[in-house]
C-alpha cells in the first residue's frame, strides 16, 4: 500500500550504486555483512507520500523571508547606533550571526546609556530597542525550528512531523520526542517576526543618521590620531 514507509521506491538510481559499491562487503562485528541486499537501501529521506502539502512549503519560505527582514533590520540599527556611515558599519556587520547582532546591540544600548547619558538617543526609544531583543531571540528559536526541521506530512495532515534525529545515546533515544508543527503556526511566526523586523526598522530612523560623503571630507581636513582612553603623563 502506499501508506507503507517501507515500500520499495524503484531501482537504486546508477550513482547511488557507484557509491555505496566499496562499503557492501564491510563485514560486523559477528562475522556477516553489513548490508548485502541493495534493495535495502533507501533512495529518498521523505517518500512521496510522505512529502509535505504545498501550503507547508509556503509556510516555510514565508518564515525564511521574514527572518531575512529581522537580519536586515538589524544591520540598519547597529549602523545607526555605532555612529558610523552605512558602508563601513555593513562591512562590519554583513557576516556577523544573527547572535551576535544582539550582542552588539545589547552592547551598544548600553554604551549609549553610560557613556552618552541618552543625550544622543533619547533613553524610551533605548528601552523599546531592549523589549524587542528577547522577542526577536524567541522568534529567531523558532524559525531555526521550522526551516532547519525536515518535516514529513502528518495525520491529520495539517499537522507536520519531524524526522527524528538518530539519538547517539540511550538515554535519549528513550526520552527522545518527535517534533510536531503546523502550517497555522509557521505563518503566525512569520507575521510576527515580520513585526518585529519592522520596530527595529522604525527605531532605527529614530538614531541620528551619519552623512558619509561630509564625515569623509571631516575626518580627511583634520586626520586625527585615535585618541588613548588611558591617563597621558604631563
Amino acid at each position: 500500500m502506499a501508506d507503507d514507509p517501507k515500500m520499495k521506491l524503484g531501482p537504486i538510481p546508477e550513482v547511488a550504486r557507484i557509491l555505496i559499491e566499496p562499503f557492501r562487503h564491510v563485514m560486523s562485528p559477528g562475522g556477516r555483512p553489513i548490508r548485502n541486499d541493495d534493495d535495502d537501501i533507501q533512495t529518498t529521506i521523505v517518500p512521496p507520500h510522505f512529502d509535505i502539502p504545498d501550503e507547508a512549503y509556503l509556510a516555510i519560505g514565508r518564515v525564511a523571508y521574514a527572518s531575512a527582514m529581522l537580519e536586515h533590520a538589524l544591520q540598519f540599527l547597529l549602523s545607526r547606533l555605532a555612529l558610523a556611515a552605512p558602508f563601513p558599519a555593513l562591512a562590519l556587520t554583513a557576516d556577523l550571526g544573527i547572535d551576535n547582532r544582539f550582542k552588539a546591540l545589547k552592547l551598544l544600548i548600553q554604551l549609549h546609556r553610560e557613556r552618552y547619558f541618552c543625550e544622543i538617543v533619547p533613553s524610551d526609544i533605548l528601552d523599546a530597542m531592549s523589549k524587542l531583543i528577547p522577542i526577536a531571540i524567541r522568534q529567531k528559536d523558532e524559525r531555526n525550528r521550522f526551516v532547519h526541521t525536515v518535516w514529513t506530512r502528518g495525520v491529520p495532515e495539517h499537522e507536520l512531523t519531524a524526522v527524528a534525529k538518530r539519538p547517539m545515546t540511550e538515554s535519549a533515544a528513550l526520552g527522545g520526542a518527535t517534533g510536531k508543527a503546523t502550517v497555522a503556526e509557521m505563518l503566525t511566526l512569520a507575521t510576527e517576526m515580520r513585526q518585529t523586523a519592522n520596530g527595529f526598522y522604525a527605531l532605527a530612523q529614530i538614531v541620528p543618521e551619519v552623512d558619509e560623503a561630509s564625515h569623509a571630507q571631516s575626518l580627511a581636513l583634520r586626520k586625527r590620531r585615535p585618541r588613548s582612553e588611558t591617563p597621558q603623563e604631563p
